[in-house]
């Protein structure tokens, strides 16, 4: 119960509890360093329980310490301060330049490899504390993005839709601009709109659906302990579940059916 009441007071916190932005950090770092060293593979990279292939630390300095932290961290964030013309987080608090300092030193530098071994082992409980962690960072963060767009804009229907959105898929602008700048051919979400697209609209619309009959903090409760329970079971099962593909093949097919034709 204690356990319980700890998450739940994570996930309604007003601030941004440093327990979640630590673990958000390690989470970018090492998936950034997933990322980039499977580039320097010659076949597709598998990840094992022990991840013996992983046999590289060199570091791009300072581009693995800039870019991850806008192509997996805070770029959404970032993006959507931006918009609407309001100085991003990293600029009003030190907690995140810190964390994100110690995250990337501990995922690149550790003794033995240890932290980023232990991050990407299946079976450590490292990893399993920072999923979880960054499932209520995730699904938080789309959740106070849509209170915030009804907070500084009341009489916009748009403003929530937007931020919440923005706020989930805008890293994908760092990924295109960091691709594209190693000449990759890529597409943009809106283009080929990916499972996080589709994940964080859905997200979206359950957050205001919820809110409207049950507020806000209970909307923001219920959307990130489904999020945290899916990437548990994805966890569990190691298997990408994308429960959000059939879900909008349906809504394509009603719409097809419901308007006329043009």
């Amino acid at each position: 119960m204690d356990t319980i009441d700890y998450f739940r007071r994570v996930i309604e916190a007003s601030g941004y509890p440093p327990e979640l932005c630590f673990a958000h950090c390690l989470r970018a770092c090492s998936s950034w360093r997933v990322y980039r060293e499977c580039l320097t593979m010659s076949t597709p990279l598998r990840l094992t329980s022990t991840l013996a292939t992983f046999t590289s630390s060199t570091v791009s300095f300072p581009f693995d310490l800039v870019a991850p932290f806008f192509c997996h961290a805070f770029g959404g964030t970032t993006f959507r301060d931006w918009c609407i013309a309001e100085v991003p987080g990293v600029f009003t608090s030190d907690q995140m330049t810190k964390h994100w300092l110690l995250a990337w030193l501990l995922v690149y530098f550790s003794p033995g490899d240890i932290a980023f071994r232990l991050l990407e082992d299946r079976r450590s409980p490292l990893r399993a504390i920072t999923l979880v962690y960054e499932a209520i960072d995730a699904a938080t963060t789309i959740s106070g993005s849509v209170e915030k767009g009804i907070a500084r804009f009341p009489q916009s229907t748009a403003a929530p839709l937007l931020l919440g959105l923005i706020a989930g898929v805008g890293g994908s602008v760092w990924r295109w601009l960091e691709k594209r700048g190693r000449y990759h051919d890529i597409t943009t979400e809106l283009a080929e709109p990916t499972r996080t697209f589709r994940q964080t609209l859905a997200y979206v619309f359950a957050h205001l659906w919820i809110r409207s009959r049950s507020g806000p903090r209970k909307a923001r409760l219920i959307v990130a302990t489904f999020h945290v329970l899916w990437t548990a079971m994805e966890e569990v099962t190691a298997m990408r579940l994308d429960w959000t593909d059939q879900l909008a093949r349906n809504i394509t097919t009603a719409l097809r059916l419901a308007l006329p034709q043009i």
